[in-house]
């Protein structure tokens, strides 16, 4: 439960009120909400924090710090819309990683996964994963119209460094 309760208050911190407001409305975002949303507080509601569960706790952990780290590095910037940006982000983790802020979801996501136990969860997870991949997909195809992204994209891995 209180695994939950962190996860929960990390969203509303992360994206603030506003995100209800005036978020991205298409149905794979809303998707990535909804099933992250259900992996976390159901995960969260089973991990009993010992043995493998203390390891998935750690590994959500890891994936809160490298969005958050990832959100800094972006400052002004950031947006939950998909769509063109002004200026590439090169700093931060964006100076391995082009998408950090989903990787950490995905960290976020399978840190619940383990922490609970559940191999029920491992079909949002998948269905989260298959999100993401489509949305790297289309920001990488937004990037491709900046200047300086086919240098970038030389030297940074995709998703998943040293495989990705």
């Amino acid at each position: 439960m209180i695994f939950s309760i962190i996860a929960l208050t990390w969203f509303l911190l992360e994206k603030g009120w506003n995100f209800f407001k005036s978020g991205e409305k298409n149905i794979r975002y809303i998707m990535l909400v909804l099933l992250t949303a259900l992996i976390l507080i159901y995960g969260g509601y089973k991990a009993t924090f010992e043995g493998e569960n203390i390891m998935g706790s750690l590994l959500a952990l890891a994936g809160v710090g490298l969005r958050l780290w990832g959100r800094s590095a972006m400052k002004e910037s950031f947006s939950v819309k998909t769509e063109k940006p002004e200026k590439l982000i090169k700093s931060g983790p964006y100076a391995i990683i082009r998408h950090p802020l989903y990787l950490g979801l995905i960290l976020l996501c399978m840190g619940g996964v383990i922490a609970s136990s559940s191999k029920l969860l491992i079909i949002p997870f998948l269905i989260n994963l298959v999100v993401i991949i489509k949305k790297v997909k289309t920001e990488e195809e937004l990037l491709e119209s900046l200047p300086e992204f086919k240098e970038y994209k030389s030297r940074t891995w995709k998703l998943i460094p040293f495989l990705w």
